[in-house]
């Protein structure tokens, strides 16, 4: 008997039934499978995450996440509703991230599989910066 299927109370149960359907019935640990994160326009970079999430359409458990947080909710009701705002936010995070310097040697590596910490014996560690970093009021690291 095959064991039962757990599902995220967040997930809309028709949505746990198409994402089962797009597993292959053999699939294992190692076996990749994908999918969009957002059902109507994936190829999009819009705000429909956000609109899709009060419906229980989020795929991770993270996801539903934002919505039962209330101060996390309040913004993704106001990313749901102002596709500029989103945007705006969006661009800022994304320029914010761009000053993050890799951290390698004794403050990091760069990993063989980014799910995975390098074993001991891995040589990935390159040193890209031979300093440590300077950091900015919000603890980015700065150039």
């Amino acid at each position: 008997m095959p064991p039962t299927m757990q599902v995220d109370s967040g997930l809309s149960s028709g949505y746990a039934t198409l994402l089962r359907a797009l597993c292959p019935s053999n699939a294992n640990a190692s076996t990749p499978t994908t999918t969009v994160m957002d059902l109507s326009t994936p190829a999009v970079l819009d705000n429909n995450y956000y609109k899709l999430l009060p419906l229980n359409l989020g795929l991770f458990f993270s996801d539903n996440q934002l919505r039962v947080n209330s101060t996390l909710n309040a913004s993704v009701n106001s990313f749901a509703a102002n596709e500029t705002l989103w945007k705006e936010k969006f661009a800022a995070a994304m320029v914010k991230m761009g000053r993050t310097q890799v951290q390698t040697g004794a403050c990091g590596e760069v990993r063989l599989n980014c799910s995975i910490v390098n074993p001991a014996s891995s040589s990935s560690s390159i040193e890209l910066a031979s300093s440590t970093p300077a950091v900015d009021e919000d603890g980015v690291a700065t150039s």
